[in-house]
């Protein structure tokens, strides 16, 4: 007979359902074929973890089926599967005390010792798993002429208690600038554009407009607002000229700006709050 094995790797904090397909897995299959079934998980606190070592003795054709089956349970359940990991792997980190075991005996419960509750335990006992730190975006487009102003009005609207994405801060060396930007647009409730002279002849900010001219002709689900400069009215995109823009000099101050700014973002987000909570979202 030949041997097969496959890990998979569940969430931690939401186990009640791998557990169970756990169970169920071991109670469906004889011990003469599943003769290899372990549960691992980290206790660390900073490095919460679980997977799932199952292996299969039989033929080629036996055990394709038979991980077939299995991958529909574990699938089902939200678990992943993981080919980059091995038995030895496993060991290894418990041997670094990285990794704690449970061998799940043939009819036998899993008598597995978890430090830490469940999440569903938790709720229920009144925790909020929601991200606090993903409010509502505003994407700051800009020429990189203008980046210490747009960085300033960035750390004007902070102070405002106005959560944006820009650039400089979240795109990461290394990172492909493209998939951090259309990151960027799709996490963002509202744009402001920075329409400098030079603005629509760069190519990233040709990249931006775009995307959000395509959001909004489509869905209207982003609040477009325009910070343009006194010499470049005349080059403004017919798209633009038709919502109202923040026409600005040299001396008008960034400080300003945003304090123009910002009761126009907060009315937009108090819309799409109520909008949502009356779709039940």
């Amino acid at each position: 007979m030949e041997e097969f094995s496959q890990i998979w790797e569940h969430d931690y904090g939401y186990r009640d359902n791998f557990l169970q397909t756990v169970q169920d897995i071991n109670e469906q299959y004889p011990e003469d074929k599943l003769v290899g079934f372990s549960i691992w998980w980290s206790d660390i606190p900073y490095d919460l973890r679980l997977f799932a070592y199952l292996n299969y003795s039989g033929s080629e054709d036996s055990a394709k089926k038979f991980f077939l089956e299995v991958g529909e349970k574990f699938n089902s359940i939200g678990s992943v599967y993981r080919g980059d990991l091995t038995h030895k792997n496993l060991i290894d980190a418990m041997g670094k005390r990285q990794l704690n075991y449970h061998t799940i005996a043939k009819g036998g419960p899993i008598l597995a010792e978890f430090a830490f509750n469940t999440k569903e335990f938790l709720k229920k006992n009144g925790f909020n798993f929601e991200r606090w730190d993903s409010s509502s975006k505003v994407f700051l487009s800009h020429q990189s002429e203008r980046k210490n102003r747009a960085q300033m009005l960035q750390q004007s609207l902070s102070a405002n208690g106005v959560s944006t994405w820009f650039d400089a801060v979240d795109i990461d060396y290394g990172e492909n600038i493209a998939t951090a930007i259309s990151k960027g647009v799709k996490e963002s409730k509202v744009v402001i554009f920075w329409i400098s002279p030079k603005f629509l002849e760069s190519d990233w900010c040709r990249y931006e407009f775009e995307r959000f001219h395509s959001r909004y002709a489509g869905s209207n689900d982003v609040l477009i607002l325009s910070i343009v400069e006194q010499n470049c009215i005349q080059y403004l995109p017919t798209f633009l000229q038709e919502l109202k823009y923040l026409k600005i000099d040299e001396d008008l101050s960034v400080d300003r700006i945003a304090h123009l700014l910002v009761p126009s973002i907060y009315n937009y987000f108090k819309k799409v709050s109520v909008k949502r909570w009356s779709e039940g979202v």
